[in-house]
């Protein structure tokens, strides 16, 4: 069952799995713009025996969320501290936990960062610690053997750089709150920069 939660300028939809009684662990998405519906059926187990309460979150302006955040406000920090204004509004401020996949776990990474010791775990699946990883996406992607793969490979992820240490994909901003520009942005990017902007600040 899913409902809309405010937090600061904005609401957020949560949809809550398993008994009400159990530990919380805030679930966030990959993107961004995806939603909660990448995690499909697969972290249910964790309900069972009322151990855990999954709470799986549609970021600011993803998903079902409402899409009324100003564009200036889905930055890393921002989405940071919506994790602080969630588990104030759903009352389980005095224990909880955070996971995150892949753009979710930058979110929960700079929510621990942020407030240290605030959530009780923080598990990061398909994440990375730091921007810095980045840095050397260049240079391992020129060594990727063969160079058939290494042609497919750039292909289908995009061989255009937008901004700085990101790349862009097709589709990228599937589930966004605003379509694709018409326009080309920096570099030669189709797509707006947003998830280069967020990155940066970790």
């Amino acid at each position: 069952m899913g409902r809309l939660v405010e937090v600061a300028d904005t609401r957020l939809y949560v949809e809550e799995r398993g008994a009400p009684s159990g530990f919380p662990l805030l679930v966030f998405h990959g993107g961004p713009g995806l939603d909660h519906t990448e995690f499909g059926d697969y972290l249910d187990p964790l309900t069972e025996g009322g151990r855990y309460r999954l709470v799986l979150v549609d970021e600011r302006a993803c998903g079902r969320s409402d899409r009324t955040a100003p564009a200036h406000t889905w930055t890393l920090a921002r989405m940071a501290q919506d994790v602080s204004d969630l588990e104030a509004s759903l009352g389980v401020q005095h224990g909880y936990a955070t996971l995150g996949h892949s753009y979710g776990a930058f979110v929960v990474l700079q929510h621990a960062v942020d407030h240290p010791g605030a959530p009780r775990g923080t598990v990061v699946s398909s994440g990375i610690a730091a921007a810095r990883w980045l840095a050397g996406v260049d240079q391992q992607l020129a060594a990727f053997e063969p160079a058939e793969l290494r042609a497919q490979v750039m292909a289908k992820t995009g061989s255009v750089r937008c901004g700085t240490r990101c790349w862009c994909w097709p589709g990228a901003t599937t589930g966004c709150a605003r379509p694709p520009p018409p326009r080309t942005w920096p570099g030669g990017c189709r797509t707006p920069n947003l998830w280069c902007s967020r990155i940066r600040r970790i």
